[in-house]
């Protein structure tokens, strides 16, 4: 099976499916992702004390989050971010 690039709104849409009370393989199924992907994410925001439930999620919401806390994701399929170039991630000094 071919790997596929995820991005800043995969990655949101992970958090929110998450939030929401999803188990993390029914997230996986309903994504089409593999659950160590999104047991990775969710154990980010969950160490920075974000819980499922009412009140759990970031105050600027997921999307913004999930860019500022993994920079290097790209914002859209198909387009380099910032810190990719030719298919190479380029690490900040």
């Amino acid at each position: 099976m071919a790997r596929r690039r995820i991005t800043v709104r995969d990655v949101a849409e992970i958090m929110e499916h998450w939030q929401a009370g999803g188990s993390i393989r029914a997230i996986a199924r309903s994504l089409g992702a593999d659950r160590n992907t999104i047991r990775k994410y969710v154990r980010v925001a969950q160490a920075q004390g974000h819980r499922p439930g009412p009140g759990g999620s970031p105050p600027q919401g997921w999307k913004e989050w999930v860019a500022q806390t993994f920079p290097a994701l790209p914002s859209e399929a198909g387009r380099c971010s910032s810190t990719e170039r030719n298919g190479h991630l380029l690490l900040a000094k």
